[in-house]
């Protein structure tokens, strides 16, 4: 049992580092064993199946001779996530709005407040964290378990490739505010329709930025 807390320690600080490309876990970083053992202060076990895990999330490579790293993004992966993204949140919206739930609606309103102030006052790390949390809410508003497992898992995969991007395209934040905005006074319009489709364009535009920040495609 103590050992099991052990690997889960390791897994959970591992891929909250991986995901938020920080502490030398940013893409394409060389990771050991001994390494990972001294910052966590864990045994090789713990580490080794931490990792085993992760290799099997696609956010760590291990090549046979060459070592390992911390995985690229990779073009099946924004082409994967966003395909999967777009189906789950029209359903997630539909949910919400069905199952109307007026606290919901108002922790909506308040990541929609901190959207906005994070992009006047320049804050990209924060903008990304609060546009990832706006749509959580919205997975949550669902009250589907399965659903908002499977769409917090994709929104932190996609948080990783936000973090290096964001920097890059001021013109992404005001687009995305303003998409953010459509999205939400559709849901508080209840109209599920116009919701959904605003959810589908701002999805699209979001992974053809991703597409061209990474691919130049």
């Amino acid at each position: 049992m103590y050992r099991q807390r052990k690997q889960d320690y390791a897994y959970n600080v591992i891929r909250d580092n991986i995901i938020n490309c920080r502490d030398g876990f940013e893409s394409g970083s060389i990771l050991t064993e001994e390494d990972l053992c001294n910052k966590l202060g864990v045994s090789r076990t713990p580490v080794r199946e931490a990792i085993h895990r992760l290799v099997g999330e696609g956010l760590i490579d291990v090549t046979p001779g060459a070592g390992m790293t911390v995985s690229q993004v990779r073009l099946e992966d924004i082409l994967e996530l966003f395909e999967l993204r777009e189906g789950l949140e029209c359903l997630a919206i539909r949910l919400f709005i069905e199952k109307f739930d007026p606290n919901m609606v108002e922790m909506l309103n308040t990541y929609i407040k901190a959207i906005e102030n994070a992009y006047t006052a320049g804050d990209n790390e924060y903008f990304a964290q609060n546009d990832i949390d706006f749509h959580r809410i919205i997975a949550l508003g669902a009250k589907n378990n399965r659903l908002t497992q499977s769409l917090c898992n994709i929104y932190e995969q996609i948080h990783r490739m936000a973090v290096p991007a964001l920097n890059n395209d001021i013109t992404l934040l005001e687009m995305s505010v303003r998409e953010h905005c459509s999205i939400s006074n559709a849901i508080f319009a209840l109209n599920i329709d116009v919701a959904t489709n605003a959810s589908i364009e701002h999805n699209r535009h979001i992974k053809s930025f991703y597409l061209k920040h990474y691919y130049n495609i």
